[in-house]
């Protein structure tokens, strides 16, 4: 994006209100407002395994990581074995 491209329905205006309003902020402040939006977020969008794109209606309960990246426990297993082949392919030890 070129200098001075913005996305469609911004200007430069928009673009300094949204900086002032976080600078303006204090931390804690800061992290309400994003657990505030990250709980709208998820009432709106049940999560999906990032992995298999199954609903955790089909998967079962998702684990959580940062910017709503989702895993579920199958593809936790699978993740698993998979480390575990490359480890002994590789002639890495397992640790304990």
């Amino acid at each position: 994006m070129a200098l001075h491209d913005f996305p469609p329905g911004w200007d430069e205006a928009r673009v300094r209100r949204l900086i002032q309003h976080y600078e303006c902020m204090a931390e804690d402040q800061l992290l309400a407002e994003d657990e505030a939006k990250r709980k709208q977020w998820r009432s709106q969008y049940p999560g999906y395994c990032s992995f298999c794109r199954k609903s955790h209606k089909d998967a079962g309960p998702l684990v959580e990581g940062p910017d709503f990246v989702y895993i579920c426990y199958p593809c936790i297993l699978l993740c698993k074995n998979i480390v575990e082949v490359e480890r002994k392919r590789l002639g890495i030890e397992t640790p304990s």
